[in-house]
This record gives C-alpha cells, sequence and structure tokens, in this order.
C-alpha cells in the first residue's frame, strides 16, 4: 500500500512541476501560408501567403492558383495571381473565452 502511495504521490508531482502556466503565451504568427479548399471544386489549387505589419493592422496578401481543367472554359488549363493590400479597421486582440485562446 505504501508504494501505491508513493508512486501516486511522485506523479502528483511531477504534474504540477510539469504543468503550463496561465499567461497568454498564445501568439500568432506574422505569416501565415493558407490554402483555398472549396477552389478544389472548380480544379484550382490555389496558395497563399499573408504578412502582417508588428501591430497586425494592416496585412500584404499573394496567391497564386493553377487551374488543371473545367467545363467552363475551352481548354481547361490556366492560372491566377492575386496581390492585396489590407488594412483592418481595428487590429488583432488575444481573446480567451472558454478556456480558449484566440486571436480576434
Amino acid at each position: 500500500m505504501r508504494k501505491v502511495i508513493l508512486i501516486f504521490g511522485c506523479s502528483l508531482f511531477t504534474t504540477a512541476i510539469l504543468a503550463q502556466s496561465d499567461s497568454a503565451s498564445f501568439t500568432i504568427p506574422r505569416t501565415i501560408v493558407k490554402i483555398s479548399p472549396l477552389q478544389f471544386l472548380v480544379r484550382t489549387f490555389e496558395l497563399g501567403i499573408e504578412r502582417f505589419n508588428p501591430t497586425y493592422s494592416r496585412s500584404f496578401n499573394v496567391a497564386a492558383g493553377v487551374r488543371t481543367g473545367s467545363d467552363d472554359y475551352e481548354k481547361g488549363l490556366g492560372g491566377g495571381v492575386e496581390l492585396a493590400y489590407r488594412k483592418y479597421v481595428a487590429p488583432m486582440k488575444f481573446r480567451s473565452r472558454n478556456s480558449r485562446d484566440s486571436y480576434q
């Protein structure tokens, strides 16, 4: 019985040592790679990169897509490039609701 209590006590001690702190350590990266899955419906693979400024109030987006075939076009092959500069009304802020951390 003593062995069981000792093992149980040691496991509680290690859990307390390895537990994460309650501070907001979640951060959003400044560069995000995005894939548009809905583009697969029209046989297009689109990949984009979005880069935010340090305050997350503006971003620059570059996306490129390759179309492999479609009935709406003659040959159905092609590609496209999208450049976007976005300015947000309010910058992203850290939110914690119901123990879920996110940027909004």
